[in-house]
């Protein structure tokens, strides 16, 4: 048993070297990437989410033959309505497949839906998107973005409004963070044209 003692100890001091590897930390929600992402906007023009910046913005991932967003729709243009005074932007993405006339059936659906928010094109397999959000599985899918662009909340299927209001409330109501300028960026103009 003596003679073993020796390999022991070195065996032990070897294994105390070798942890396990350590899970990478969860990023805070301040330390999460703003997420980058333009398309198309029904009508011509496109839609940059980087253009949005200070400002929250809720977007309604859906397409044209889905039940669930259609009777969601109403409650998005209610969204709209009620907050885009204190600063927010509403927008829906359409995820129609490729064939025939795919935006002129988007086109229908908002006129039927009476929606007067930005409405964005993008095919299901749309890479820029899946590059932003990952993969959407299941639509109806709606993301609140805060304002510096990163997701504050991602729900795939039945949208929780009440959820999604108490959540959209907070940043409305609470401090905007400060918006640090880079080098050469010029100040931000106040209303009467001098700087803040």
């Amino acid at each position: 048993m003596r003679r073993d003692l020796p390999r022991l100890l070195a065996l032990l001091a070897l294994l105390s070297g070798c942890r396990p590897p350590q899970p990478a930390p969860a990023l805070m929600p301040d330390e999460r990437p703003a997420v980058q992402l333009a398309l198309p906007r029904l009508g011509g023009g496109s839609f940059s989410l980087e253009a949005h910046r200070g400002r929250p913005v809720v977007l309604t991932l859906f397409t044209t033959w889905c039940f669930r967003c259609q009777a969601e729709a109403p409650s998005f243009q209610r969204l709209h309505e009620r907050f885009a005074g204190r600063g927010l932007v509403v927008a829906g993405i359409a995820l129609n497949s490729e064939g025939a006339r795919p935006t002129e059936l988007v086109r229908i659906y908002v006129e039927v839906s009476g929606l007067t928010f930005p409405i964005l094109l993008a095919t299901p397999d749309n890479l820029e998107l899946i590059g932003a959000f990952g993969k959407t599985a299941e639509i109806p899918r709606t993301l609140l973005l805060d304002r510096e662009g990163r997701v504050l909340y991602d729900q795939s299927g039945q949208t929780g409004f009440a959820a999604l209001e108490a959540r959209l409330l907070g940043l409305l109501d609470g401090p905007r963070p400060a918006r640090s300028r880079g080098p050469g960026s010029a100040p931000t103009r106040g209303a009467a044209g001098s700087a803040p």
